[in-house]
């Protein structure tokens, strides 16, 4: 992984008014609401806020196959037939690691073993996204002394929702955090129909404002186990550095670009999830 800013090469949207600070853009095209970046345009330097830089890896766009952001029913039986083909086998290897993680949570600290959260998916419908709980159960307060004695902590968490060394998690949930054990339990949200195997990262709440003009065509499509967010550096990415993947992808997807982005996240897994904290 290269150091300073990440590179997204090729077609990204960005929010024509609406555009967050610190997005490079050039060669725009205006389409409606939406700035996009057509796939024969220049590279695009998309650069991060000061602020914690960390490297990120090079994500090459072009190699995403172009095609409409709207799935026909055809299409998304399709992309539902690819999820279950994917998730079932998925399934059965993952219960014996699910069993000794769901153990560890449970003996090393009080609290539930799974941890569900609301989150938007496709059409903006709101379901509960499941996870192995990581983190104490008054994480709450913890939190809130945490920022009293480290301001700029809270910059850094109202920009990314996430903290580097995050004072809430357990022993047991930093491991399964740094390898994404955490999320196991989401296949069971996929094999219901919650959630794909591949799409943008399902949205908090408190995310969706955030998100923007975006927004619209961020939920055409639902929310995956992973994506171009999480193969492109991932926690090392700020949120603005989230919202152009999130949307390039819905505008570029298809089973093939789907099913490499599953190989990437394979070989992210075997070289120890760099950016997962």
């Amino acid at each position: 992984m290269g150091c300073g800013h990440a590179r997204l090469c090729g077609a990204v949207c960005s929010l024509g008014n609406g555009a967050r600070k610190g997005w490079a853009l050039s060669s725009v095209r205006v389409v409606d609401d939406l700035t996009v970046i057509g796939s024969s345009a220049p590279p695009l330097r998309l650069v991060p806020s000061p602020v914690e830089t960390a490297p990120a890896e090079v994500v090459d766009l072009r190699d995403l196959e172009a095609g409409s952001s709207a799935l026909t029913s055809a299409q998304r039986a399709a992309v539902r037939i690819f999820d279950l083909a994917l998730v079932t086998p998925a399934l059965l290897l993952a219960l014996p690691v699910m069993l000794i993680v769901g153990l560890a949570v449970l003996v090393s600290s009080k609290g539930a073993v799974i941890h569900s959260g609301t989150r938007v998916t496709r059409d903006g419908v709101r379901f509960k996204m499941y996870k192995f709980r990581s983190m104490h159960q008054n994480g709450d307060q913890i939190l809130a002394a945490h920022f009293a004695e480290n301001p700029e902590a809270r910059l850094l968490y109202e920009r990314d929702r996430k903290l580097r060394d995050d004072p809430r998690l357990t022993a047991v949930g930093r491991v399964i955090r740094r390898w994404s054990l955490d999320e196991l339990p989401q296949l069971f949200n996929v094999l219901v129909g919650h959630m794909s195997v591949v799409g943008p990262r399902p949205m908090l709440l408190d995310e969706v404002d955030r998100f923007g003009a975006a927004y619209a065509t961020v939920v055409k499509v639902k929310g995956g186990l992973t994506g171009l967010w999480q193969v492109s550096g991932r926690s090392l990415m700020t949120f603005d550095d989230r919202v152009p993947l999130d949307v390039r992808y819905v505008s570029t997807r298809s089973i093939r670009s789907d099913f490499r982005i599953v190989l990437r996240t394979v070989w992210h897994f075997i070289r120890g999830c760099p950016g997962a904290y």
